[in-house]
């Protein structure tokens, strides 16, 4: 007797010009078709320092090292709604030294305008981050396909000069944040699959951020970092990052299980620090 074969399951031949299927593979690609499944995306990297060189003084030839380590996770649930696909999801990521360490001390010499001072380090805790998903921007390269994602914002900033002179770069908040995406076509188009692997990276150029202390500046910081989905959830981050959460902020262990609004962001979440009195002043 013959056993039984299963017969090969017929590739979906997407379209991703289609704005379902981009729906669908962007889904796919960035989450989960199944809104149950909580989904993270990991990124590990380097943050530089990029001052602006005088124009009309010497020339400048170098570039300053990295001056911190950032690393973090996103996590989220993909929910269907009637016109897309929302996402709800939190995120946690930490500021480390150059030897990969967590570190809740910073000296601010390098980007500080006045005196070098030891300044308490704010980790990111937002929650909630969410939006909603109608697609995506899909650059099909061989057997793969790069999504890119650019994201520049300029709005007022939570901390206006006036009242916050040493956490505020700006009355105007200013930033540039650029993901890649990289999947294969043979995953989006696999039926069997609700969720597929992806790689990303994702670059910043911002302002310093408020617990820097760096008063009025246009210094800007440049985020370089690299990551990628993982599939076993949470339990796959590196150990120093669990320990972490598990510790401070287990909540950020799951995905919310609320759509609530609105989004919390590092200036919003410092200056909160701040008007309730929970920013200490100094560390060592």
């Amino acid at each position: 007797v013959q056993p039984e074969t299963t017969p090969p399951v017929e590739p979906l031949n997407l379209n991703l010009n289609n704005a379902q299927d981009n729906l669908y593979a962007f889904t796919k690609m960035r989450g989960s078709l199944d809104p149950e499944q909580e989904v993270v995306f990991y990124w590990t990297g380097s943050i530089f320092l990029a001052e602006k060189a005088a124009p009309t003084g010497p020339a400048v030839s170098e570039f300053p090292g990295a001056i911190l380590r950032f690393e973090g996770f996103n996590i989220a649930r993909f929910v269907p709604t009637n016109d897309g696909v929302r996402m709800i999801s939190r995120e946690i990521a930490v500021y480390q030294n150059q030897y990969g360490q967590i570190i809740d001390c910073w000296n601010n010499a390098p980007v500080s305008t006045g005196a070098p001072q030891n300044v308490p380090v704010v980790h990111v805790h937002n929650d909630p981050v969410n939006h909603t998903v109608y697609g995506g921007t899909p650059h099909e390269m061989g057997d793969q396909v790069v999504w890119t994602l650019e994201v520049m914002l300029r709005y007022p900033n939570p901390l206006p000069v006036n009242q916050y002179p040493l956490f505020s770069a700006s009355n105007t908040y200013e930033t540039a944040e650029l993901f890649n995406f990289y999947s294969m076509k043979k995953d989006l188009n696999d039926p069997t699959q609700d969720s597929v692997p992806v790689h990303i990276s994702w670059s910043r150029v911002g302002q310093p951020v408020p617990w820097m202390k760096a008063g009025i500046t246009d210094t800007k910081l440049i985020y370089h970092t690299y990551g990628r989905k993982l599939l076993g959830g949470f339990d796959e981050l590196p150990m120093n990052l669990q320990e972490y959460v598990i510790n401070n902020a287990p909540e950020y262990m799951t995905a919310p299980q609320w759509d609530e609004s609105p989004n919390v962001t590092s200036w919003k979440y410092v200056k909160k620090l701040i008007d309730t009195g929970k920013y200490p002043e100094s560390c060592q």
